[in-house]
């Protein structure tokens, strides 16, 4: 197991059991310091045994001074690399059963439990910390017993899509011989080490066949120029490349190049 959390230390809300839990093993088999919380007396015994490295500490997400007691217990000099605010109770049952005190609680679990204790930790959070506030897809995909909880739209809400471009589009022609179109694109990846890298990959439309494959921490117009002189020197080149000939008619039409 790699040692990617080395070093780091992580807070996880609720990480007594659930996706929380397998979080905080997971962690602490890769390095890291853990520090998770609960309020299920059964539970915080069994994370306790489970993982003998990590701190655990009962905290009751719905209470108002929770994110106070929170920051006492964890002392004025700890710092995190890592929030995750994971403490959440969805509500079961129907419509008609909800009343002032259920409705209380489902707030104060869900929405300003996780709220205040961002505010009252972010002194702690060192530059760079990644704070993961965890989900829930009832409100997309509806469940029979969640009524309550997504009516009540506790949930982060999605990201729009990208706009689409407006008018009517032409299908792309298929081609029908190799070396008549080739297709490039990048993609990114990181290291073990944290450093990222990038990915240029070369395809022939017709043959599927990958061109080339260059990957480097940096690539630059000029180092892409070079390595598809490369692949013309080895077959010659495309009768066409559907991306540059668009590119090319988008700059000429707006005089970007003249």
């Amino acid at each position: 197991m790699s040692a990617r959390f080395g070093g780091k230390r992580v807070l996880i809300t609720g990480g007594t059991a659930g996706i929380g839990f397998a979080g905080a093993r997971r962690i602490v088999e890769e390095g890291g310091q853990v520090i998770v919380t609960g309020r299920h007396p059964e539970r915080i015994a069994a994370a306790r045994d489970a993982l003998p490295a990590a701190t655990v500490l009962v905290n009751d997400a719905a209470a108002p001074d929770m994110a106070d007691k929170l920051a006492e217990a964890l002392g004025p000099d700890l710092r995190l690399d890592g929030l995750w605010l994971n403490a959440g109770e969805p509500v079961l049952g129907r419509p008609e059963d909800l009343d002032a005190e259920v409705f209380d609680r489902m707030m104060a679990v869900n929405v300003r439990g996780p709220a205040l204790t961002l505010a009252r930790l972010a002194p702690c959070l060192n530059a760079g910390t990644s704070v993961v506030v965890t989900s829930s897809s009832s409100v997309y995909e509806g469940a029979a017993a969640t009524p309550l909880y997504a009516g009540a739209n506790l949930r982060v809400r999605r990201r729009r899509g990208r706009k689409r471009a407006m008018g009517t589009r032409a299908p792309m022609t298929l081609p029908q011989a190799p070396n008549q179109r080739w297709s490039l694109d990048f993609v990114n990846d990181t290291l073990a080490c944290g450093r990222r890298f990038r990915m240029l990959a070369v395809v022939d439309d017709f043959t599927r066949e990958c061109l080339t494959l260059v990957a480097d921490t940096s690539l630059s117009g000029a180092r892409v120029g070079r390595e598809l002189d490369a692949i013309i020197a080895a077959r010659g080149k495309p009768q066409q490349n559907g991306y540059v000939e668009s590119f090319l008619q988008w700059s000429l039409a707006r005089r970007v190049l003249e």
